[in-house]
């Protein structure tokens, strides 16, 4: 919750939402186990088992096996010490081998360099811009 509402870290995430409160945050972790098109990992420091952020995959189409990717280093004091770009590669493989998909999307803004060199280390490859309606 206190990651979603620092500004510094929602810049990155493309979503435009209200602050978010501990009753909203929990309802969002409880509805993850309901959600059969959506895999949530939590993306944790090995030597000390402290949650860092969040990643995995959302809007999985089954029967096509594609689906979108995300993630988020929410713990500012952790970033550009190359946890995404593992946690990134984790995952994507977890994705392919074990979800069986054969597409993994993503959408990063521009302004994200840290990302978009973390997303081409695990294999991304641009195919396009877009816009943002503003």
């Amino acid at each position: 919750m206190e990651w979603l509402n620092d500004p510094e870290v929602r810049c990155y995430l493309g979503r435009n939402f209200p602050p978010l409160n501990l009753r909203r945050e929990r309802k969002w972790i409880e509805n993850l186990y309901k959600d059969r098109n959506s895999v949530t990992f939590g993306v944790v420091l090995k030597e000390s088992d402290k949650l860092i952020g969040s990643t995995g995959f959302g809007n999985i189409d089954w029967r096509n096996r594609r689906a979108a990717f995300g993630i988020a280093i929410g713990d500012k004091p952790e970033w550009s010490k190359g946890y995404g770009a593992e946690a990134i590669k984790l995952v994507v493989r977890y994705g392919f081998d074990t979800l069986n998909l054969n597409r993994i999307l993503l959408h990063v803004f521009d302004h994200n360099p840290r990302a978009m060199r973390a997303y081409g280390k695990a294999g991304f490859v641009k195919e396009g811009f877009g816009r943002i309606a503003t």
